[in-house]
């Protein structure tokens, strides 16, 4: 954004210091504490005095509040309307209930841009309800919203102006070397090969993943599994017993997990449709993904409109049939399976480039 010209007058963002507990405990001061890169001219002021939780929560909300306080009444004087743009306050922050008493209680535009927020579903602990009833407070208080997800906007927007964003990179430096990647090379007399990158748990997908591919012949379809989770260990054991799968645990450097992307000519997102936790998710590992220029097959987790996504084949089951039912038609040797990938990352370079994703976001906030 600040490429396209923009230039908050502060940015307010907590610390980076581990909590404590596990963490020994810290007090620190007030006020600015530095620049960001990029915007040298504004103000980066940590907000809090403590790690120590709950203090910690507590003290960035007071500072919050102070700040925001001094922020308006100096609008105010200067005859301008204050406007704050909140990011990224998703499932592990608390300040989202915050903010909304403040807008009540302050005449600010507040116009939040939700990453992601983690609905408990009825079987969830009274905790983890009353939890995302106060974050779901802030959209609930916007005068406008963003999001990366279709249905947040769907169930909170509630007539006020919104924004389907798109999603984000989260690792730049491999999207962009993932854009660069050569396209596969199929083997006209090899298995064909399908690669999944991502955290090893029930919400992503990957038992569903497994169970797909144990009726494939090894000499027809390889799987190639890698990344870390609460699954690890049983991933691992049930890929001991399935020939066509090779889970190659946590891959750490940028080049190995390039080179898995390059081995590979189909990739695969099982995301869970069903569960609660997946209504609010934004599916991230699909920017990487279709920047890679391989197939993509994917659930239609995330709000995503699968007509509007040619480029992929979608899922709109849980089921493992379902899931094997779309990487066996990439056997077809019809299938169109370099032009699928080539629109793929066609699409990624567009929707996450950060020029035109700022000047979706700056359009919508002057508006």
């Amino acid at each position: 954004m600040a490429g396209e010209g923009w230039r908050p007058e502060r940015i307010l963002t907590t610390p980076p210091v581990r909590r404590s507990p596990p963490a020994r405990p810290q007090l620190f001061g007030e006020g600015p504490e530095g620049r960001l890169e990029g915007l040298p001219e504004v103000p980066l002021v940590a907000l809090g005095q403590t790690n120590l939780e709950p203090l910690k929560t507590l003290s960035i909300a007071a500072h919050l509040g102070r700040e925001l306080r001094r922020w308006v009444q100096e609008c105010e004087q200067e005859g301008r309307r204050p406007r704050l743009l909140v990011y990224n306050l998703g499932p592990t922050h608390e300040q989202g209930g915050f903010l909304a008493r403040l807008r009540a209680r302050l005449p600010f535009d507040l116009c939040p841009l939700i990453t992601d927020l983690d609905a408990p579903g009825d079987s969830g602990s009274r905790l983890r309800r009353v939890r995302f009833r106060w974050q779901a407070r802030l959209p609930r208080a916007a005068d406008r919203l963003m999001a990366l997800n279709r249905s947040v906007l769907d169930d909170f927007g509630e007539g006020r102006p919104t924004l389907e964003t798109g999603g984000i990179v989260a690792d730049r430096d491999l999207w962009e070397r993932l854009l660069a990647l050569p396209p596969p090379e199929p083997s006209p007399q090899g298995p064909r090969r399908f690669l999944y990158a991502g955290s090893l748990n029930e919400v992503r997908g990957i038992r569903r993943l497994l169970e797909a591919m144990a009726d494939f012949d090894p000499a027809e379809a390889r799987l190639e599994v890698t990344g870390g989770g609460p699954l690890a260990e049983e991933v691992r054991a049930r890929a001991a017993t399935l020939p066509q799968v090779d889970y190659l645990g946590s891959l750490i450097t940028l080049e190995d997990r390039l080179a898995a992307f390059a081995r590979a000519e189909v990739v695969v997102n099982p995301h869970a449709i069903a569960a609660p936790e997946a209504r609010y998710l934004w599916p991230s590992k699909l920017a990487e993904y279709s920047a890679s220029g391989r197939c993509v097959v994917s659930s239609t987790a995330g709000g995503m409109d699968p007509s509007a996504h040619p480029w992929g084949l979608w899922s709109a089951s849980d089921e493992p049939a379902a899931l094997h039912s779309l990487l066996r038609s990439t056997l077809d040797p019809d299938f169109p399976l370099a032009a699928r990938g080539e629109a793929a990352r066609a699409w990624s370079r567009e929707r996450f480039a950060p020029g035109p994703a700022a000047r979706r976001m700056l359009r919508f906030l002057n508006s």
